[in-house]
Parts: structure tokens; sequence; C-alpha cells
């Protein structure tokens, strides 16, 4: 008797990769001019990673601030300013940034 032929196979597919966690998106922001500075990085993706510091360290804080990324000329290098925005006046800027220098941060208003 004649061997029945195996079952074609199904194509393959690409095994599921589950979504990595990503920093949570920055908010839009308010409309004040003041900035506060926390820090100037060799990368953009270090600048990132400098305000998601930023927000984890002050989380009851994060709401309505926007990050900014400003690539900057120094001594022939680029370095990238990373800056928490969403600040309503100079004030709330600097009380942030108060906060963050007692969470052991560094960071300037501008």
């Amino acid at each position: 008797a004649p061997t029945p032929a195996p079952a074609p196979k199904a194509p393959a597919t690409p095994a599921a990769k589950a979504p990595e966690p990503k920093a949570p998106a920055p908010a839009p922001v308010a409309s004040g001019g003041a900035m506060v500075q926390v820090g100037a990085f060799s990368s953009e993706a270090l600048a990132d990673a400098g305000w998601n510091d930023a927000m984890r360290a002050l989380p009851d804080s994060a709401a309505g601030k926007g990050k900014r990324v400003e690539p900057v000329e120094s001594n022939g290098k680029t370095l990238y300013r990373g800056y928490v925005t969403g600040f309503s006046s100079r004030a709330e800027a600097t009380a942030y940034c108060d906060r963050l220098k007692a969470a052991g941060r560094t960071c300037f208003v501008r």
C-alpha cells in the first residue's frame, strides 16, 4: 500500500516579540518660557536618558512636563543639552530644580 504523503508545513512565522518598555512620552507642555536644564550630554540618546532620569526622580511632578534636546557646539564638539519644559513660570521651574537637587541631581533654570 502506498505511504500517505506528509501534511504540508505551514509557513514559518516570526516569533511574537513583546514590545519593549518605553519611557513615558512627553506630555503637552505649558506655555511658560522657563526650562530646567538637566545636563549637557555627548549624544542625543544620553540627553533623552537624562530627561528620563529627571522624570523618575520626581514622578509626582511629571504631569504636563515635556522634553527638549538642543544641540550646541562647544570646543569643536557637539553637546546635547537636555531640558525639562512645561513650567508656567520661572518660579515654578526654580522650585522643580530645587527638588531635583534635593534628590541628588544637578540642574539649573534657563
